[in-house]
Parts: C-alpha cells; sequence; structure tokens
C-alpha cells in the first residue's frame, strides 16, 4: 500500500493506529459532551473484537473522566457483537410486516409516528 502527500513516510501500521487512537478519542468525547452521566458503553461489530480498540476506548474514557463508565462488547447484554446489525435489519423487516407507527421522533427529527420500511416488489 503506498501513500501519498503528507503521509508517505507513514507505515500503514502507523496510519492503521491513528485512526484507532482517533476512533476511540472521538468516541470518549462525545460521550463526555453529550452523555456525561453515562455509566456503560456497549461496543459491537469487529471493533468489540479488537483488544486494541477497547483498551484504546478503556484509555480514552479514562482520560475524559468517565472512569465509573464500564465497557464491554453487546455479549454482555446477551447480544452477540457480531449480530447486531442483522437483529436491526430483522427488527426493521417485522416493523415493515407489522406496521406500528413507531415514534422516534426524538431520533429521527421527524414530524409525528411513522411506519417503518417499505416493500418494492419487482
Amino acid at each position: 500500500m503506498s501513500c501519498s502527500g503528507a503521509t508517505s513516510s507513514l507505515t500503514p501500521a502507523d496510519i492503521q493506529a491513528t485512526l484507532t487512537a482517533l476512533t476511540a478519542t472521538a468516541i470518549a468525547r462525545d460521550i463526555a459532551r453529550y452523555a456525561p452521566a453515562c455509566r456503560a458503553v456497549y461496543v459491537c461489530g469487529g471493533g468489540a473484537r479488537n483488544p486494541v480498540l477497547m483498551t484504546a476506548l478503556k484509555d480514552a474514557l479514562e482520560e475524559e473522566s468517565l472512569v465509573d463508565c464500564t465497557l464491554s462488547s453487546t455479549d454482555a447484554l446477551g447480544m452477540p457483537a457480531h449480530q447486531v446489525e442483522a437483529c436491526a435489519f430483522a427488527w426493521l423487516a417485522k416493523c415493515l410486516v407489522e406496521r406500528p407507527p413507531i415514534d422516534l421522533m426524538p431520533v429521527t427529527g421527524a414530524k409525528g409516528p411513522r411506519v417503518l420500511g417499505a416493500l418494492y416488489p419487482k
């Protein structure tokens, strides 16, 4: 892999380490900013199986004075970290079939409850 510009002297390992640190720092800073009373962070996806990222995130949480905030994968909640995305899509499919209006206004900014999903047969 080659890099151009200002990063030309950096190795792929340096770049990946920097991106890992950036990810952990950004997550911890936003938790401190938007959820300072947070007491638990649950990680899913491939990052939950990345010990370097998990250690960096734990350290970043401590740097943001979130020392009482526990860090775990979603496995601790009974949801395997590698299945969260699949479960989210399954839930959306269930909503499509059952058609309940869902009030996600605080999350999505929608003007009222909405039925999630659509089906476009060929």
